[in-house]
């Protein structure tokens, strides 16, 4: 009897030895997870910032193209006056941070501006712009609009180096004109280091053999007297660190884009995130580095925070109940209050829709399914899109999906997707192709059940920037007036923009 209970015993003792491991290795692959999700999570604040630096450089250049295509801005020596009238509130807007601007055709006429001095001046070219390398290869992609990069120079005018992103286009007269801004190395560096970093954190560039390190850039811009010296490195001079340990680990892994990695510099483990970036004819690749120690502090100090911050919940939300009345006066004359039909119920959502339409809510009675022609149509997509962005541009709204104009549910069933997670992964994916990544963060959306039939609901806060629906090697500009979509054409825009977007 003694010698089964010893045996128990033991059992017991080896499953409970057992079960301590075993919860150990959980708890350090739990902290590795956690790691993960966070070097994901500065990862996507860094792309969404990278964003929100180039959407205003993308859409200004597509707003003075769209100026140069309708006539409203001109090379010809007569039309200099109306030309700079219509062009300088754009490159005036402070959310566009660019040095330089050129307007050049393959005539050899130009005009370019520079940002000297606290203001925009027209300057006469260091050097024809049709002799820079870029002007030759912009145009060859006149066809679809595309944006190019050129790579990393000097600029004359502020002696510092920079890129050009550029955009060719043709006039009616078959005309081929090409509109070009500088952005400074310097600007680019300083936004995008601007983030709360992990420390530790490096954030790197990589091209070709070269290796930058914006942190260090950065900080040598503000800190140092002498300047912040060369921007790239050799790869070579780098031995033993972490940013080689990275590149080496990320190609063995087959260069995956945006997943983590995780590897050793021989001192200390790391994970890291890989993305692309097409910076004119070179390769160039962005990645965050965290160094796991510095994580994992932050992780365990959590757990130890936990006491701390639960006692002192009581003390916030009291805290937070005595600006709750006077914030909430504020939100009210708030612009992007806008707070939509998302989360309501089913007998809310009809009392909506009973309402009718107006100019903060649309009925689409399908996302995809053309009802006449019973098939997939893409301009019934491309109608969901421009109500979005119209919506995005104006004071936001509803989007309902699933109901007809007059109000009847039809339901999402009718577009013939398996289940709601594929309608919903489709609806997403339309987002990012026709109106941009950067445009996601404004909108939300869900799937709402009333008698078995499903309406999409999407909600569109108010953008800060303008949104353009992107389709076929064009974008287009789309507003609210009354309940419809109006597309504006290019003056119509500029008015608009100047008194919506200040």
């Amino acid at each position: 009897m003694t010698q089964g209970i010893l045996v128990v015993t033991g059992l017991l003792l080896v499953l409970t030895a057992a079960a301590f491991v075993r919860l150990y290795y959980a708890g350090i692959h739990a902290r590795k997870e956690s790691i993960s999700q966070q070097v994901h999570q500065q990862a996507e604040q860094f792309q969404q910032r990278m964003g929100s630096f180039f959407l205003p450089v993308i859409n200004g250049l597509t707003m003075t193209r769209q100026l140069a295509e309708n006539r409203v801005i001109s090379l010809e020596s007569s039309a200099l006056t109306a030309t700079e009238s219509a062009i300088l509130p754009i490159l005036r807007n402070p959310s566009l941070s660019i040095r330089g601007c050129v307007l050049a055709d393959t005539r050899g006429r130009e005009l370019k501006w520079i940002f000297t001095a606290g203001q925009w001046q027209r300057v006469a070219p260091e050097q024809p712009t049709q002799e820079h390398p870029w002007f030759e290869e912009v145009l060859k992609f006149v066809d679809n609009n595309e944006v190019r990069w050129s790579g990393l120079d000097t600029f004359h005018a502020h002696q510092k180096p920079g890129v050009t992103v550029a955009q060719a286009f043709t006039l009616d007269g078959g005309e081929l004109c090409v509109i070009a801004f500088d952005i400074a190395l310097d600007d680019f560096v300083l936004y995008m280091t601007t983030m709360d970093f992990s420390a530790g954190t490096q954030l790197l560039m990589y091209q070709d053999k070269k290796i930058a390190d914006l942190l260090e850039y950065s900080s040598l811009l503000t800190d140092s007297e002498s300047g912040p010296g060369e921007f790239w490195k050799d790869i070579s001079g780098l031995k033993d660190s972490a940013a080689v340990a990275a590149a080496s680990a990320w190609v063995k892994e087959g260069m995956p884009l945006d997943a983590v990695v995780q590897f050793s510099d021989g001192r200390q483990d790391w994970q890291g995130r890989f993305q692309h970036w097409d910076m004119g004819h070179s390769k160039t690749h962005l990645a965050v580095l965290v160094p796991e120690s510095a994580m994992m502090q932050a992780v365990d100090r959590r757990a130890v925070w936990i006491f701390v911050w639960t006692s002192a919940a009581l003390m916030a939300m009291v805290i937070g109940l005595i600006f709750l009345l006077r914030r909430q006066n504020q939100l009210i004359n708030e612009r992007f209050a806008y707070s939509g039909h998302t989360g309501k119920k089913s007998d809310e959502l009809l009392s909506v829709i009973a309402g009718g339409e107006d100019n903060q809510l649309e009925f689409k009675s399908t996302l995809r399914w053309h009802l006449k022609a019973g098939k997939p149509a893409k301009e019934i997509e491309i109608a969901c899109m421009k109500t979005l962005a119209a919506f995005l541009n104006s004071s936001g709204g509803t989007l309902l999906v699933g109901a007809k104009d007059n109000g009847d549910i039809l339901g999402i069933e009718q577009d013939g997707f398996a289940n709601d997670d594929k309608f919903l992964l489709h609806f997403n994916n339309l987002i990012k192709q026709h109106l941009g990544l950067e445009c996601a963060s404004l909108i939300d959306f869900e799937i709402n059940h009333i008698d078995d039939r499903g309406v999409l609901v999407v909600d569109c806060r108010p953008a800060a920037t303008p949104v353009f629906v992107k389709q076929t090697g064009k974008e287009d500009f789309y507003i609210r007036v009354g309940p419809g979509s109006r597309q504006l054409a290019a003056s119509e825009m500029l008015a608009y923009l100047n008194d919506h977007f200040k």
